[in-house]
């Protein structure tokens, strides 16, 4: 369902242009601190503005430092998936707050033809994004495409089979993904998850809900330990964003010994 956003208005005091319209968040209605409220909405209409005026170079400057490294190592990559998907052609945009959860700013952003181009003034065909105000050095940029910000965790649990380490999440509007280095404590062969139950490798909240792993996504090699061997993987969690969303742990309950698969071993990390 599409949730209908504010139009953006720029209300002019002097020099001064305010972004209060727009900073009122839609799942909780608070406002974004006024401290913020033009330096956010000067960035976002900045960031915008360059991808409208179809100067990318200019748009990817303003990325933050872990979007590119994680979604867009090169200009030429955001221009290609990021930039030409969403604002070929005369482009208009729109933005609201969305939530201001744990310190991250996310805002929704609407992309649409141009009305004065198209005259069409109903925008009923438009893009979605969601961006977030990311602080870097002490100043700000934007995460796009629903990437949110990084978190680093660092806790660990042992069994007879393997310690496993959270060191970090990335957090998605769709998802988490955790890197956790592993080492095989054998001198046997170890699977972490056989993948034959969908349900095995998932995460807690601390209301007891479950969110599985999308471990289709990870190759079969990602998941076998040969004997002794110490690796570091990413395992992707289907877990949407939401104000009040606290993780628990993540449990491993599908470990086996490749010579004998018919038991298993479980391993609990507390996060």
């Amino acid at each position: 369902m599409k949730m209908k956003v504010k139009t953006k208005m720029k209300i002019q005091h002097g020099s001064v242009v305010s972004y209060n319209n727009e900073s009122t968040s839609i799942t909780t209605g608070e406002d974004v601190s006024e401290k913020y409220q033009e330096q956010f909405g000067m960035l976002l209409d900045q960031f915008l503005t360059y991808c409208v005026q179809h100067n990318p170079t200019a748009a990817y400057n303003l990325l933050s430092t872990q979007c590119k490294n994680l979604m867009y190592q090169t200009e030429e990559i955001f221009e290609s998936s990021y930039y030409r998907e969403k604002f070929e052609g005369d482009k208009s945009y729109k933005f609201q707050s969305w939530s201001m959860s744990d310190d991250n700013y996310i805002y929704l952003v609407q992309i649409f033809d141009n009305p004065l181009t198209t005259g069409n003034s109903s925008n009923s065909k438009y893009m979605e994004d969601y961006i977030t105000i990311s602080p870097e050095d002490d100043i700000f940029k934007v995460n796009v495409n629903g990437y949110i910000c990084r978190n680093e965790i660092y806790k660990k649990a042992s069994n007879d089979l393997i310690t496993a380490e959270v060191t970090l999440v990335d957090n998605y509007m769709e998802s988490k993904t955790y890197t956790i280095n592993l080492k095989n404590n054998t001198e046997e062969r170890i699977i972490l998850d056989t993948r034959e139950d969908p349900q095995t490798t998932y995460l807690t909240d601390v209301n007891g809900n479950n969110i599985y792993a999308l471990l289709y996504e990870n190759n079969e090699t990602d998941l076998i330990l040969e004997p002794l061997e110490a690796k570091t993987i990413q395992i992707r969690f289907n877990a949407t964003y939401r104000n009040g969303l606290e993780i628990d742990k993540i449990e491993f309950d599908n470990i086996v010994r490749d010579q004998d698969r018919s038991n298993s071993s479980t391993l609990s990390i507390n996060l």
